[in-house]
């Protein structure tokens, strides 16, 4: 698994990354919060963001994460 999550990481390509199991994600990004969504056609990352729970209202207009993916 430890090749795996190197590739995933630092290879900076889709491929690596969906070689990667639920369980592979979950060791990897231990106590990082996981969650499933269903996206649609169309969801941009900043939707996906948001439907994760990313951001919260209050510090949504503040974070520059938040800033950089509405702005592109």
């Amino acid at each position: 698994m430890a090749l795996k999550a190197t590739s995933a990481l630092y290879d900076q390509t889709a491929e690596s990354l969906m070689l990667l199991t639920a369980e592979d994600i979950s060791r990897i990004f231990e106590g990082a919060k996981v969650c499933d969504l269903l996206l649609q056609p169309g969801t941009t990352v900043l939707d996906l963001a948001l439907q994760a729970g990313c951001f919260t209202s209050e510090s949504k207009y503040n974070d520059t994460a938040y800033l950089m993916l509405r702005n592109g």
